[in-house]
C-alpha cells in the first residue's frame, strides 16, 4: 500500500472510532408534548337552598349593591346576586361569572313576585 492510501485508511479508521466513541454516551430523547393545561371556572356556588314554591309575607330587602371584579373569560355572564329564603330569613347570595349554558345567551336572575298568599319566590335560569 502506498502512503497515501495508508494514511487515508488510518484518518478514515480514526474518524470512525472517535465518531463511535462520541456517539456512545449521548441520549437521544423525544421532547415531551407540552402539557395540557385545562382551566375551569369556579363552580357556582351553591342555589339557595329553598324550594321554587318558598312564600313569605314579608317583601325581600333591597338588592345589595355587587362589585363585579373581572369576568375570567369575555364570554362570561354575570349572575347577579339575589335574597334567598334560609332559616325563617332572607340571606344575600352573592352573585359570580358562570359560563353560558349551551344554546343560552343570558340569565334571568333570581327574584321574589308578589302573589296573593306573599311574595314566591322564582328560580333564576339561563334565556
Amino acid at each position: 500500500m502506498n502512503r497515501t492510501v495508508r494514511k487515508s485508511l488510518l484518518t478514515s479508521s480514526v474518524l470512525a472510532v472517535f465518531g463511535m466513541g462520541g456517539l456512545n454516551g449521548c441520549v437521544i430523547r423525544e421532547e415531551a408534548p407540552p402539557p395540557t393545561v385545562t382551566v375551569s371556572p369556579a363552580p357556582p356556588p351553591p342555589a339557595a337552598p329553598a324550594p321554587d314554591d318558598v312564600i313569605v309575607q314579608e317583601p325581600p330587602p333591597a338588592d345589595q349593591i355587587e362589585v363585579r371584579p373581572p369576568p375570567p373569560d369575555p364570554t362570561f355572564i354575570w349572575v347577579g346576586g339575589y335574597w334567598g329564603w334560609y332559616g325563617g330569613r332572607y340571606v344575600w347570595y352573592r352573585g359570580y361569572w358562570h359560563r353560558p349554558v349551551y344554546g343560552h345567551h343570558y340569565w334571568i336572575r333570581d327574584h321574589w313576585e308578589r302573589g296573593p298568599r306573599g311574595y314566591v319566590y322564582v328560580r333564576g335560569r339561563w334565556g
